[in-house]
């Protein structure tokens, strides 16, 4: 039996987070670390909660009805580290956690394993 331990992981697209809180009451995503939302349709100053879990990551361009992203950590968590401090090259510029382009949005959060691997965890 493999005994390795994994990091459940649960993509979303909301077209519009709000209207859809409800349909992430659901065991699937309550037993995920992850949350990666597409079409928040939340602006970059918009808080919402979700249970149990906190927003690691989000953006969403001005101007624009529709898009968004986010990633959201599972508080009960304790095993896996998130967080959007990371450091990367998108070809000169230093990137750290969101990301605007004509085509759209861009979130990332770094996850440390218990064994040491990092996962780059990306919401476009």
């Amino acid at each position: 039996m493999n005994n390795r331990r994994g990091l459940p992981l649960f993509t979303f697209n909301c077209q519009s987070l709000r209207a859809h809180i409800d349909d992430l009451d659901d065991s699937i995503v309550k037993n995920s670390n992850v949350l990666v939302l597409s079409e928040t349709w939340l602006n970059n100053e918009s808080e919402i909660n979700i249970t149990n879990f906190k927003c690691i990551a989000k953006f969403k361009r001005p101007n624009t009805r529709a898009g968004g992203v986010g990633i959201y950590h599972n508080s009960n968590d304790v095993v896996n580290i998130v967080t959007s401090s990371i450091d990367f090259s998108v070809f000169s510029p230093d990137f750290h956690g969101s990301l605007a382009s004509a085509v759209g949005d861009l979130c990332m959060a770094q996850c440390q394993m218990e064994n040491g691997m990092k996962i780059l965890i990306v919401a476009l």
